[in-house]
C-alpha cells in the first residue's frame, strides 16, 4: 500500500448535554465525510437535585395561649446530584423558624438537614403557614397547622379541707 491510499483524518467533537429536566434522551449525530456516512447514538438521562420534606406537614395540634409547640422537620436530598440551597424561607405568623443551617449550603445525594420549627399561638383558632427549603429547580415545602387554644384553670382542692392548728 502506497502512502496515498491511505487517508486517516482524525478529529474530536465535544458533545455537551445539559437537560432541563430529569426525563431520558435519546438522540442521534449524524457524521458525513467524503465516502463514508454514519450516525451516532446519543443517550442521557438528566440528574439533578431532589428536595423531599419528612414529614411534609406538621400538625401542633392544640397549644395554650401560653404555651408552644416544637418540632423537627429533615429536609433529604433524594436526587442523583447535589442540592445547592440558596434560601430557607420562614413561615409567617404565630409560627416561626428555630434552627436552621446557615444558606448558602450543598446538600450531597442521599443527605439532609435538620430544621425546627416552633408554634407560639396568640390568639383561639386555627392557623397555617408552611416553611420552604430551595435550591435551584427543586423546593421542599413543609405545611404547618395548629390551633391556638385557651388554657385550661387550674382546680386546686384542700384535703382535708379545714384542719385545726390549736
Amino acid at each position: 500500500l502506497s502512502r496515498k491510499s491511505i487517508l486517516v483524518v482524525a478529529r474530536s467533537t465535544l458533545v455537551r448535554f445539559t437537560p432541563p429536566d430529569r426525563l431520558s434522551y435519546r438522540e442521534f449525530m449524524n457524521i458525513d465525510a467524503p465516502g463514508a456516512s454514519g450516525a451516532v447514538e446519543l443517550l442521557g438521562k438528566g440528574a439533578g437535585c431532589t428536595l423531599l420534606a419528612m414529614p411534609p406537614k406538621v400538625d401542633f395540634g392544640s397549644v395554650p395561649l401560653t404555651g408552644f409547640g416544637r418540632a423537627q422537620v429533615s429536609v433529604l436530598n433524594s436526587g442523583e446530584a447535589a442540592c445547592d440551597v440558596s434560601a430557607i424561607t420562614a413561615p409567617t405568623g404565630e409560627f416561626s423558624l428555630t434552627a436552621a443551617p446557615a444558606v448558602p449550603l450543598t446538600i450531597a445525594p442521599n443527605n439532609l438537614i435538620t430544621i425546627t420549627v416552633e408554634f407560639r399561638p396568640t390568639s383561639m383558632g386555627k392557623k397555617t403557614s408552611q416553611a420552604v427549603v430551595t435550591a435551584g429547580g427543586s423546593t421542599a415545602t413543609i405545611a404547618l397547622e395548629g390551633s391556638g387554644a385557651q388554657q385550661k384553670p387550674c382546680d386546686i382542692k384542700a384535703d382535708p379541707q379545714a384542719r385545726a392548728f390549736g
